[in-house]
This record gives structure tokens, sequence and C-alpha cells, in this order.
């Protein structure tokens, strides 16, 4: 059996659709994840927003930014990031998470976080 380009190309943009409606808020906090699968939450969240913006133009990638502004979640050491599917603070599903550089956040300076996941549809 072989799949189809058409098939593959339709899989891989519903692959992005659905991650459009769930990549809704990001966070930042002053512990570092775990990296497991499982984990739910940024540790020590100290900050969550909503998406400020998600491009699925790239054929087989997308990309998701959350800018926290210089007047943002100031006086904290950011160790770790997430996108999440709410924007209840440590709740909700976990879609990525992972630990950043220590990076004490004061008013002197906005952060941004660009996130781009591949998606790879193949056949087996």
């Amino acid at each position: 059996m072989v799949l189809t380009s058409h098939l593959l190309t339709q899989t891989r943009s519903d692959v992005k659709d659905d991650l459009e409606i769930r990549f809704t808020h990001g966070s930042v906090g002053t512990a570092a994840p775990t990296g497991l699968a499982s984990q739910t939450a940024v540790p020590a969240e100290a900050f969550r927003s909503e998406i400020d913006s998600f491009d699925k133009s790239v054929t087989d990638a997308i990309t998701a930014t959350l800018e926290i502004s210089a007047a943002e979640a100031n006086g904290n050491t950011l160790r770790g990031f997430g996108w999440f599917s709410t924007v209840t603070p440590n709740a909700g599903t976990a879609l990525v998470v992972d630990s950043v550089t220590a990076l004490n956040k004061t008013s002197d300076f906005a952060v941004v976080f660009d996130t781009t996941i591949s998606i790879q549809v193949t056949e087996t």
C-alpha cells in the first residue's frame, strides 16, 4: 500500500489545525520542568498569558510565539516555559514544556518565546 501525497498533506494540515486550537496560552515558571511527558504544568508558575501569534504557513511545521512585555513577570527568575490549552494558572493540559537558562526578569526588557514544532507524516 502507498499513501497518497493528498492524504499526507491533509493529515499534516489537520494536525496543524488541531494544534492551533489547542495552543492558547504560554506560561513561565521559576523552577525547571522535569521534561516528563506526563508533566501538567511549568513548576512554580509565575506568569501565564494568551498566545501572541501562531503560524502554520510552513508546510511541515507550526510556530507559536509568546511575548512577555517589560511590565510583566518582573522580579522572577524564569527557569521554565510551556504551552497550555487553558488560561487557568497551574491547570490545563500542558502541550510543550521546556527548561530555559535562568533569566532574572526585570522591567528593563521584554522576553519572546518562539516554539517551532516540525510535523512529519510518513508511511511505515
